[in-house]
């Protein structure tokens, strides 16, 4: 075989032949996808563990490491008193260590919204107050350019105290409640 003839029978097996470029044109042309089957089979499989928001929940293990870094970070650079467990203790102090997180990050340590909780308080003037001081801190963050839109001053509270709030309501949104959500065990 001479130069001339190899090089025909080289070009001849890169081109596709008619029976590939036949199988491609039945299954859609264009770029073959870049989904694998065994891509397919795992997505399918999990598909039960999904949220209702469509994503893969943050597995658990992951999120005990981050909170306890964030705890470790916390007490060795910011905070005047550890915290145990975050955000435990910021809930059972009503957000103080958040105050000085600010004031660290920030340099600003007056605001004028903190409110100061006594012991001998009743619960919904406590939740109240509580409420006030959250709503006032997420519009003070959010004027400072902090992405806050989906944090309610509610979800800051503790759950005794969010079911205290709930009860403070009034009759149309609370309807869409559940009684048993809105006992409170006193």
């Amino acid at each position: 075989m001479d130069n001339n003839t190899t090089a025909v029978t080289n070009k001849s097996s890169n081109a596709p032949n008619n029976q590939t470029m036949a199988a491609k044109r039945n299954k859609g042309g264009g770029a073959p996808s870049v989904v694998s089957n065994k891509t397919h089979s795992s997505h399918a499989s999990s598909k039960s563990n999904r949220s209702a928001l469509g994503y893969q929940p943050i597995h658990i293990s992951f999120l005990e490491s981050n909170l306890e870094f964030v705890t470790r970070w916390m007490n060795s650079n910011v905070l005047t008193s550890n915290i145990q467990s975050f955000p435990t203790t910021i809930v059972e102090h009503n957000g103080h260590e958040i105050f000085e997180l600010i004031t660290f990050l920030t340099g600003r340590g007056s605001f004028n919204f903190r409110c100061s909780i006594e012991s001998n308080m009743k619960r919904l003037d406590r939740v109240q107050k509580l409420h006030t001081q959250y709503s006032e801190l997420i519009k003070m963050l959010k004027t400072e350019g902090a992405l806050l839109n989906h944090i309610r001053p509610e979800f800051l509270l503790s759950y005794m105290d969010f079911m205290a709030y709930l009860k403070t309501l009034p009759a149309n949104i609370t309807s869409i409640c559940t009684t048993s959500a809105l006992k409170i065990s006193q």
